[in-house]
């Protein structure tokens, strides 16, 4: 016999309150540490941070789109996405370019090299989680690949407008 337990709004928006920071310091956190030790040194001499990569990432995801456009999908304000903006430009990692549509509109995109870069971080991301992951049963791995597709597509739904391209550029 199944028992069917009343799970409210509040307590959902709790679990994952309390979920999303393990989740990002257990396996983010330490996989960016892991996998960068030289690299880290070099990003970071180019006062880059971790916000930096996280835009550049958002820009890949969004393709060429205004920085105001940015900046609301990201929930940042336009004037501190200015300087990550203008510290992506500078390493090369990313361009502007006038808007085709409305000239009075500046996007950006990511370069070749940002591209290569991206490419090189998702691969070396992609590797060190995989090796926090051996040490899990098949079962385990299993229940995680199931869930984790469950969750992304309840988060689409709840959010289908950020998962999607940037329209408005």
């Amino acid at each position: 016999m199944e028992v069917k337990v009343e799970i409210d709004k509040d307590c959902v928006a709790d679990e994952i309150m309390n979920t999303l920071p393990t989740l990002f310091k257990g396996i983010f956190q330490s996989c960016v540490r892991d996998s960068e030790a030289n690299e880290e040194q070099e990003f970071l001499s180019k006062h880059m941070s971790m916000s930096h990569l996280h835009v550049l990432f958002a820009i890949e995801k969004l393709g060429p789109c205004s920085i105001s456009n940015i900046a609301k999908k990201m929930l940042i304000s336009k004037p501190n996405m200015t300087p990550i903006i203008d510290k992506l430009i500078l390493s090369g990692f990313i361009k502007r370019e006038y808007s085709q549509k409305d000239r009075r509109v500046i996007n950006v995109y990511i370069s070749e090299e940002g591209k290569v870069f991206i490419k090189e971080k998702k691969e070396k991301i992609r590797k060190t989680i995989a090796e926090k992951l051996i040490n899990l049963r098949h079962e385990d791995l299993s229940d995680l690949y199931i869930a984790l597709g469950t969750i992304k597509s309840i988060f689409i739904k709840l959010n289908n407008e950020e998962n999607s391209q940037c329209n408005e550029c």
